[in-house]
């Protein structure tokens, strides 16, 4: 563009960029929250009573 015209529509397509950067943080954070509780709730005893593998087998499109 040229350097006269304003730069309102760099700062609304930025402003958009930042809006979905942070629901993409908010996801990452629910799904790192998630996997936290897996972990947390592992006792380490054998794949046959394993939380996790059970949760990921389970688990629908959207992770455990």
């Amino acid at each position: 563009q040229a350097p006269t015209q304003p730069c309102e529509p760099a700062m609304r397509i930025a402003d958009r960029y930042l809006t979905e950067i942070d629901r993409q943080i908010g996801e990452l954070t629910a799904l790192k929250a998630r996997f936290r509780a897996l972990i947390d709730q592992c006792s380490g005893n054998r794949v046959e009573t394993c939380t996790i593998l059970k949760a990921l087998h389970d688990g629908d499109d959207n992770g455990p």
